[in-house]
């Protein structure tokens, strides 16, 4: 009798043994992320690139891998969703820091999923510098500046890059950002200016709407962006403020011009303008 509860022991537990193996072996894992660089936290300015290597281990064939990243308070986009059938995988992923998230943090996630439905999600936190500060930059003024009529046997021209007055039957038209545009068949000024270097205008009748006193670059640049802009001027009186983006040059280089003086003498050729010039 004793040997018989003995072989039914045994048998119990073979059967049981047999149990708990074949559900251990059934067991499902999730796949493993491992992320580089390994800290949770990351800090960059605009345009740094972050090469994420991303290794999943699994034991089961994957399906797919999924990165989303979202601002704070932003919902998050994905950045990449692809297929994969590997076991297990390794690759790079290169992000960009973007110019439009500058001074905020985005929470990046990466997702495995592999065909038993198994999944697991691994998380970096990117911070990325807010952009610098422009100070603006005050313009330096010079006065005293003259430029004279077609008529006459001196400058009727100007070269506002090298602050020098120009004669337009000698110099290059490259040179001479601003011009006399009087008629040799009248006998007064015209009050009228052109830029045979091509450059264009933007005209402020005796200084309204432009700060010329507190006239900085950035104050210029906007200024004549959004002014209407003209390849002549004309009617140029004292107190007109002109702004200009020079056209003798490749680079971009804005000049404002105030008309301190208009002298035009009756039966004299040597009539002239005055203005002092910032930049």
């Amino acid at each position: 009798m004793k040997k018989i509860n003995f072989l039914f022991a045994g048998l119990l537990i073979a059967i049981l043994s047999a149990g708990f193996i074949g559900c251990k072996k059934d067991k499902k894992e999730a796949p493993v992320i491992i992320i580089s660089p390994s800290q949770l936290h990351i800090l960059g300015n605009v345009g740094d690139v972050v090469a994420f290597k991303i290794t999943v281990n699994t034991k089961a064939r994957l399906s797919k891998f999924i990165i989303k990243a979202g601002a704070q308070n932003q919902v998050a986009s994905t950045l990449l969703d692809t297929a994969i059938s590997t076991v297990g995988t390794v690759f790079y992923y290169y992000y960009t820091f973007p110019e439009k998230l500058a001074g905020k943090s985005i929470t990046m996630s990466f997702r495995a999923e592999d065909q038993n439905g198994m999944s697991n999600e691994d998380y970096r936190v990117v911070f990325i510098n807010p952009l610098p500060t422009v100070k603006p930059v005050i313009l330096t003024e010079t006065a005293g500046h003259m430029m004279y009529r077609l008529l006459s046997n001196k400058f009727d021209a100007y070269n506002l890059e090298t602050n020098g007055g120009e004669y337009s039957i000698l110099s290059d038209s490259t040179t001479r950002d601003i011009q006399d545009f009087s008629d040799t068949a009248n006998a007064t000024l015209s009050r009228s200016w052109k830029s045979p270097a091509g450059g264009k205008f933007v005209h402020f009748v005796s200084g309204s709407g432009f700060d010329y006193a507190n006239a900085t670059d950035s104050t210029t640049i906007g200024a004549y962006t959004a002014g209407l802009k003209t390849p002549l001027l004309t009617n140029l009186q004292i107190g007109d403020v002109i702004l200009t983006k020079l056209g003798s040059t490749s680079e971009n280089k804005y000049v404002v011009i105030r008309i301190t003086n208009v002298v035009d003498a009756a039966g004299k050729p040597d009539d002239y303008y005055e203005f002092s010039i910032k930049k």
